[in-house]
């Protein structure tokens, strides 16, 4: 994952900066216009939260995944040419699909982590750009601009090998939260 010439940082800059502008950018532009046509309001923060978490993770990411892996099954029962150079390719280019359960197990835990962290992620941008937008309070949406930079770190994964990386992405999620619910003690009051 070495991109442009080598330096991971301007590759992470890219990822970071794409997540700030579109995701939470995005989120904060959905609950401005949710709030001015009267259909959400401040009470409607956390699930508003826990509804994007759930959007990119479940719904689309989801809904996406499950229609590869049913896809690339469905072509390798088939038992043509296609489907012998299609698991030629997968072989070579995704053997953890046809990992054993013994190596399999341990990268699916891996994958639930990151899928747990992203919910949190998710959630607490979520929950202060509606904040935000509902009580003009703008600290609430500049607080959750830096979270998208989380996606910085992409690059490194291959520096610190996945258990590490998933590890220390985790434990930046439960500080966002940490830090989500103190600046927000108020508006919950």
């Amino acid at each position: 994952m070495r991109g442009f010439h080598g330096d991971p940082s301007i590759l992470g800059a890219y990822f970071g900066l794409q997540t700030v502008i579109f995701e939470i950018g995005g989120a904060y532009l959905v609950a401005v216009l949710a709030i001015s046509r009267g259909k959400l309001n401040v009470k409607d923060s956390a699930a508003y939260g826990i509804g994007l978490a759930f959007w990119e993770n479940a719904g689309y990411l989801g809904s996406l995944g499950i229609f590869n892996l049913l896809s690339i099954y469905l072509t390798l029962s088939l038992g043509t040419i296609s489907s012998l150079e299609l698991y030629t390719n997968l072989i070579t280019n995704r053997p953890a699909l046809f990992y054993p359960s013994s190596q399999a197990l341990p990268l699916i835990a891996f994958s639930i982590l990151e899928r747990v962290t992203s919910l949190i992620f998710h959630f607490c941008w979520g929950y202060l750009c509606l904040l935000s937008a509902s009580t003009h309070k703008y600290r609430y949406f500049i607080a959750a601009l830096p979270m998208g930079l989380l996606d910085f770190f992409i690059p490194y994964v291959t520096y610190l090998g996945v258990p590490l990386f998933e590890s220390f992405i985790y434990v930046l999620a439960l500080a966002t939260l940490a830090l989500t619910m103190f600046i927000t003690r108020r508006e919950r009051r």
